[in-house]
Protein backbone atom coordinates (compact mmCIF):
# COMPACT_ATOMS: atom_id res chain seq x y z
CA UNK A 1 0.00 0.00 0.00
CA UNK A 2 1.01 3.46 -1.05
CA UNK A 3 0.35 5.40 2.34
CA UNK A 4 1.10 8.44 0.94
CA UNK A 5 -1.65 8.08 -2.09
CA UNK A 6 -3.81 6.64 0.55
CA UNK A 7 -3.55 9.77 2.72
CA UNK A 8 -4.79 11.68 0.25
CA UNK A 9 -7.58 9.73 -0.46
CA UNK A 10 -8.57 9.93 2.93
CA UNK A 11 -8.43 14.03 3.00
CA UNK A 12 -10.03 13.95 -0.82
CA UNK A 13 -13.08 12.03 0.82
CA UNK A 14 -13.43 13.88 3.56
CA UNK A 15 -13.27 17.06 1.52
CA UNK A 16 -16.53 15.84 -0.58
CA UNK A 17 -18.41 15.89 2.31
CA UNK A 18 -17.86 19.80 2.78
CA UNK A 19 -20.77 21.47 0.82
CA UNK A 20 -18.81 24.02 -1.90
CA UNK A 21 -15.48 21.82 -2.28
CA UNK A 22 -14.29 19.62 -5.15
CA UNK A 23 -12.57 16.46 -4.40
CA UNK A 24 -11.65 16.34 -8.36
CA UNK A 25 -9.66 19.71 -7.72
CA UNK A 26 -7.87 18.48 -4.24
CA UNK A 27 -6.90 15.59 -6.67
CA UNK A 28 -5.11 17.79 -9.04
CA UNK A 29 -3.84 19.64 -6.01
CA UNK A 30 -2.41 16.45 -5.15
CA UNK A 31 -1.21 15.59 -8.92
CA UNK A 32 -3.66 12.07 -9.00
CA UNK A 33 -6.26 13.33 -11.70
CA UNK A 34 -4.24 12.50 -14.51
CA UNK A 35 -3.45 9.19 -13.35
CA UNK A 36 -6.61 8.34 -12.00
CA UNK A 37 -8.12 9.22 -14.99
CA UNK A 38 -5.57 7.03 -17.44
CA UNK A 39 -5.87 4.13 -14.75
CA UNK A 40 -9.69 4.18 -15.33
CA UNK A 41 -9.57 4.52 -18.67
CA UNK A 42 -7.22 2.64 -19.73
CA UNK A 43 -7.29 -0.14 -17.02
CA UNK A 44 -6.12 -3.01 -19.46
CA UNK A 45 -2.60 -1.75 -20.59
CA UNK A 46 -1.11 -2.48 -17.17
CA UNK A 47 -4.23 -4.16 -14.83
CA UNK A 48 -2.47 -5.26 -12.02
CA UNK A 49 -0.66 -1.41 -10.93
CA UNK A 50 -3.83 0.32 -12.40
CA UNK A 51 -6.46 -1.73 -10.17
CA UNK A 52 -3.61 -1.07 -6.75
CA UNK A 53 -3.45 2.39 -7.91
CA UNK A 54 -7.54 2.84 -7.76
CA UNK A 55 -7.52 0.56 -4.87
CA UNK A 56 -5.54 2.73 -2.71
CA UNK A 57 -6.95 5.63 -3.58
CA UNK A 58 -11.03 4.51 -3.19
CA UNK A 59 -10.04 3.03 0.13
CA UNK A 60 -8.62 6.15 1.48
CA UNK A 61 -11.28 7.98 -0.56
CA UNK A 62 -14.20 5.47 1.47
CA UNK A 63 -12.64 5.97 5.01
CA UNK A 64 -12.55 9.83 4.70
CA UNK A 65 -16.16 9.66 3.67
CA UNK A 66 -17.60 6.98 6.12
CA UNK A 67 -15.24 7.83 9.13
CA UNK A 68 -15.29 11.19 8.98
CA UNK A 69 -18.85 12.21 8.32
CA UNK A 70 -19.52 12.72 11.79
CA UNK A 71 -16.60 14.70 12.61
CA UNK A 72 -16.94 16.75 9.78
CA UNK A 73 -20.50 17.31 10.25
CA UNK A 74 -19.48 18.61 14.20
CA UNK A 75 -16.72 20.79 12.89
CA UNK A 76 -18.48 22.07 10.59
CA UNK A 77 -21.33 23.24 12.53
CA UNK A 78 -19.14 24.10 15.25
CA UNK A 79 -16.12 25.66 13.51
CA UNK A 80 -17.16 26.13 10.20
CA UNK A 81 -15.16 29.49 9.31
CA UNK A 82 -11.83 27.27 10.56
CA UNK A 83 -12.85 23.97 9.09
CA UNK A 84 -13.03 25.43 5.44
CA UNK A 85 -10.08 27.95 5.57
CA UNK A 86 -8.04 25.04 5.89
CA UNK A 87 -9.31 22.89 2.81
CA UNK A 88 -9.88 26.01 1.03
CA UNK A 89 -5.40 26.39 1.41
CA UNK A 90 -5.65 22.93 0.40
CA UNK A 91 -7.20 23.78 -3.20
CA UNK A 92 -5.05 26.90 -3.18
CA UNK A 93 -1.89 24.84 -2.73
CA UNK A 94 -2.76 22.85 -6.28
CA UNK A 95 -3.76 26.06 -8.26
CA UNK A 96 0.00 26.24 -9.31
CA UNK A 97 0.41 22.69 -10.24
CA UNK A 98 -2.82 23.09 -12.95
CA UNK A 99 -0.71 26.82 -13.86
CA UNK A 100 2.28 24.75 -15.24
CA UNK A 101 -0.05 22.54 -17.79
CA UNK A 102 -1.33 25.19 -19.64
CA UNK A 103 0.50 26.88 -23.14
CA UNK A 104 0.29 30.51 -22.82
CA UNK A 105 -2.35 31.15 -25.47
CA UNK A 106 -5.10 34.15 -25.86
CA UNK A 107 -7.78 30.90 -26.36
CA UNK A 108 -6.85 29.77 -22.80
CA UNK A 109 -7.03 32.20 -20.93
CA UNK A 110 -10.62 33.20 -22.63
CA UNK A 111 -11.09 29.56 -21.58
CA UNK A 112 -10.28 30.28 -17.59
CA UNK A 113 -12.46 33.44 -17.63
CA UNK A 114 -15.67 31.36 -19.18
CA UNK A 115 -15.31 28.77 -16.54
CA UNK A 116 -14.88 31.04 -13.78
CA UNK A 117 -17.83 33.30 -14.88
CA UNK A 118 -20.34 29.94 -15.64
CA UNK A 119 -19.03 28.43 -12.13
CA UNK A 120 -20.03 31.44 -9.92
CA UNK A 121 -23.55 32.37 -11.93
CA UNK A 122 -24.18 28.49 -11.15
CA UNK A 123 -23.17 29.11 -7.80
CA UNK A 124 -25.08 32.01 -7.09
CA UNK A 125 -28.55 31.02 -8.54
CA UNK A 126 -28.86 27.41 -7.41
CA UNK A 127 -31.48 27.07 -4.93
CA UNK A 128 -31.16 24.66 -2.08
CA UNK A 129 -33.40 22.20 -1.93
CA UNK A 130 -35.31 19.05 0.66
CA UNK A 131 -36.51 15.93 -0.83
CA UNK A 132 -39.40 14.26 1.03
CA UNK A 133 -38.84 10.42 0.90
CA UNK A 134 -41.89 9.00 -1.27
CA UNK A 135 -41.01 5.48 -0.89
CA UNK A 136 -41.97 4.37 -4.56
CA UNK A 137 -40.15 4.15 -7.47
CA UNK A 138 -39.33 7.62 -7.39
CA UNK A 139 -36.96 7.64 -4.86
CA UNK A 140 -34.99 5.32 -6.43
CA UNK A 141 -34.91 6.72 -9.66
CA UNK A 142 -33.59 10.33 -7.52
CA UNK A 143 -31.07 8.41 -5.92
CA UNK A 144 -29.63 6.64 -8.86
CA UNK A 145 -29.28 10.47 -10.38
CA UNK A 146 -27.96 11.47 -7.34
CA UNK A 147 -25.09 8.62 -7.71
CA UNK A 148 -24.35 10.03 -11.19
CA UNK A 149 -24.02 13.44 -9.63
CA UNK A 150 -21.89 12.49 -7.43
CA UNK A 151 -19.79 11.31 -10.48
CA UNK A 152 -20.20 14.41 -11.99
CA UNK A 153 -18.47 15.74 -9.10
CA UNK A 154 -15.80 12.78 -8.35
CA UNK A 155 -14.72 13.24 -11.86
CA UNK A 156 -15.46 16.68 -12.93
CA UNK A 157 -12.62 19.49 -11.38
CA UNK A 158 -14.75 22.69 -9.58
CA UNK A 159 -17.83 20.77 -9.28
CA UNK A 160 -19.00 20.15 -5.71
CA UNK A 161 -20.97 16.98 -5.65
CA UNK A 162 -22.59 17.85 -2.64
CA UNK A 163 -23.57 21.34 -4.02
CA UNK A 164 -25.23 19.17 -6.98
CA UNK A 165 -27.06 16.95 -3.76
CA UNK A 166 -28.39 20.22 -1.97
CA UNK A 167 -29.82 21.05 -5.36
CA UNK A 168 -32.01 18.19 -5.92
CA UNK A 169 -32.74 17.75 -1.95
CA UNK A 170 -31.00 14.62 -1.02
CA UNK A 171 -27.84 16.46 0.57
CA UNK A 172 -29.41 15.84 3.78
CA UNK A 173 -30.28 11.96 3.38
CA UNK A 174 -26.91 11.21 1.88
CA UNK A 175 -25.24 12.86 4.97
CA UNK A 176 -27.49 11.19 7.52
CA UNK A 177 -27.07 7.56 5.77
CA UNK A 178 -23.52 8.14 5.87
CA UNK A 179 -23.43 8.84 9.45
CA UNK A 180 -25.40 5.99 10.44
CA UNK A 181 -23.80 3.46 8.11
CA UNK A 182 -22.14 1.58 10.63
CA UNK A 183 -25.19 1.15 12.62
CA UNK A 184 -26.76 -2.03 10.83
CA UNK A 185 -29.98 -2.06 12.93
CA UNK A 186 -30.39 0.75 9.77
CA UNK A 187 -29.38 -1.45 7.38
CA UNK A 188 -32.49 -1.65 5.20
CA UNK A 189 -32.59 2.22 5.46
CA UNK A 190 -29.04 2.41 4.32
CA UNK A 191 -29.09 0.17 1.28
CA UNK A 192 -32.28 1.33 0.12
CA UNK A 193 -30.25 4.37 -0.35
CA UNK A 194 -27.09 3.13 -1.49
CA UNK A 195 -28.01 0.21 -3.59
CA UNK A 196 -29.17 2.84 -6.58
CA UNK A 197 -26.69 5.81 -5.69
CA UNK A 198 -24.06 3.43 -5.84
CA UNK A 199 -24.99 2.22 -9.32
CA UNK A 200 -25.45 5.56 -10.67
CA UNK A 201 -21.84 6.50 -9.29
CA UNK A 202 -20.19 4.06 -10.96
CA UNK A 203 -22.00 4.80 -14.69
CA UNK A 204 -21.79 8.38 -14.29
CA UNK A 205 -17.91 7.92 -13.51
CA UNK A 206 -17.42 5.04 -16.25
CA UNK A 207 -18.79 7.80 -18.74
CA UNK A 208 -17.14 10.84 -17.60
CA UNK A 209 -13.89 9.28 -16.85
CA UNK A 210 -13.89 8.28 -20.91
CA UNK A 211 -14.98 12.10 -22.05
CA UNK A 212 -12.46 13.77 -20.10
CA UNK A 213 -9.75 11.37 -20.91
CA UNK A 214 -10.72 12.19 -24.61
CA UNK A 215 -10.61 15.72 -23.55
CA UNK A 216 -6.92 15.79 -22.23
CA UNK A 217 -5.81 13.64 -25.30
CA UNK A 218 -7.16 16.19 -27.87
CA UNK A 219 -7.60 19.22 -26.26
CA UNK A 220 -5.39 19.07 -22.63
CA UNK A 221 -4.47 22.46 -22.17
CA UNK A 222 -7.96 23.67 -22.92
CA UNK A 223 -9.10 21.31 -20.74
CA UNK A 224 -7.10 22.24 -17.75
CA UNK A 225 -7.56 26.01 -18.62
CA UNK A 226 -11.43 25.64 -18.17
CA UNK A 227 -10.47 23.29 -15.17
CA UNK A 228 -8.50 26.66 -13.30
CA UNK A 229 -11.20 28.58 -14.23
CA UNK A 230 -13.04 26.44 -12.16
CA UNK A 231 -10.93 26.47 -8.99
CA UNK A 232 -10.64 30.11 -9.27
CA UNK A 233 -14.19 30.16 -9.23
CA UNK A 234 -14.33 27.90 -6.57
CA UNK A 235 -11.54 29.87 -4.37
CA UNK A 236 -13.45 33.32 -4.98
CA UNK A 237 -16.73 31.81 -3.52
CA UNK A 238 -15.41 30.25 -0.57
CA UNK A 239 -13.64 33.38 0.23
CA UNK A 240 -17.14 36.14 -0.22
CA UNK A 241 -18.95 33.48 1.66
CA UNK A 242 -16.37 32.84 4.31
CA UNK A 243 -16.06 36.75 4.98
CA UNK A 244 -19.05 36.91 7.27
CA UNK A 245 -17.87 34.65 9.54
CA UNK A 246 -14.67 36.81 10.53
CA UNK A 247 -15.98 38.68 13.84
CA UNK A 248 -12.70 39.45 14.95
CA UNK A 249 -9.16 39.60 14.47
CA UNK A 250 -8.33 36.60 16.38
CA UNK A 251 -10.94 35.28 14.04
CA UNK A 252 -8.85 36.16 11.20
CA UNK A 253 -5.39 35.31 12.12
CA UNK A 254 -6.66 31.79 13.08
CA UNK A 255 -8.38 30.85 9.65
CA UNK A 256 -5.31 32.49 7.87
CA UNK A 257 -3.39 30.59 9.66
CA UNK A 258 -5.49 27.29 8.87
CA UNK A 259 -5.42 28.58 5.40
CA UNK A 260 -1.46 28.55 5.21
CA UNK A 261 -1.33 24.61 6.79
CA UNK A 262 -3.75 23.61 4.22
CA UNK A 263 -1.33 25.30 1.78
CA UNK A 264 1.86 23.79 3.13
CA UNK A 265 0.24 20.17 3.69
CA UNK A 266 -0.69 20.42 -0.14
CA UNK A 267 2.86 20.94 -1.17
CA UNK A 268 4.06 18.20 1.02
CA UNK A 269 1.84 15.81 -0.76
CA UNK A 270 2.45 16.63 -4.06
Amino acid sequence: MNIQEFLKGIIIGIAKIIPGFSGAVLMISFNLYDRAIHAITCFMEKPKKNFLFLANLSLGVIIGIVLFSKVISYFLAEYYLYTTMLFLGLIIGGIPIIFTKITKQKMNYILILVSFAIMTFVSIVSPMNHYILKHNILDIILFFFAGVLEAVGTVLPGVSSTALLMLIGVYDSYIVTLSNILNFSLLRETLYFFLPFTVGLLVGIMLLTILVNFLFKNYRAQTFSFILGISLSTVFLLIVRLISYVNSTMDFVCSFFLLIIGYILTNKLT
